[in-house]
């Protein structure tokens, strides 16, 4: 998380974002894919706010018997019920490029790296508004 927001350390302060992150464990894994699975859904948290807004992202961990489970939880625009599974699809935008700079392809990325990595990804409605991109990975490796 420090090489993350030192990364993203211009885009942190250009938007007065406020990034925080619990105590989080050492798993296995795959050092590169996993630092750029939570940099794209932090760097999303930060992209996709309403106008006005300064974009709070958090970083949570609870530790579950057999599987880290992770949860990026940001302030931000969220994401209807019915775009939830989509936005894990290569390509799938739900907004302009006018609206929102990117290319479609960050969250099915994210997709990627935690299938490779034997796990689940999904996203939740944040019940103060934004989306909660959680994130499963097995604690002993397939």
């Amino acid at each position: 998380m420090q090489e993350i927001a030192i990364d993203l350390q211009s885009r942190i302060t250009c938007t007065k974002t406020q990034l925080n992150w619990s105590d989080l464990p050492q798993i296995e894994g795959d050092y590169t894919t996993l630092k750029q699975l939570f940099s794209n859904l932090i760097s999303n948290g930060i992209k996709y706010q309403n106008k006005d807004t300064i974009p709070q992202v958090t970083v949570r961990y609870k530790e579950k018997r057999q599987f880290h489970q992770f949860e990026v939880v940001d302030n931000g625009i969220g994401i209807k019920e019915e775009y939830r599974e989509k936005v894990f699809e290569v390509f799938q935008r739900l907004h302009t490029k006018g609206e929102y700079e990117g290319t479609g392809i960050g969250l099915s990325i994210c997709k990627k790296i935690v299938d490779l990595h034997n796990g689940e990804i999904r996203v939740l409605p944040n019940p103060s508004g934004g989306s909660i991109f959680q994130i499963k990975i097995p604690k002993k490796q397939l």
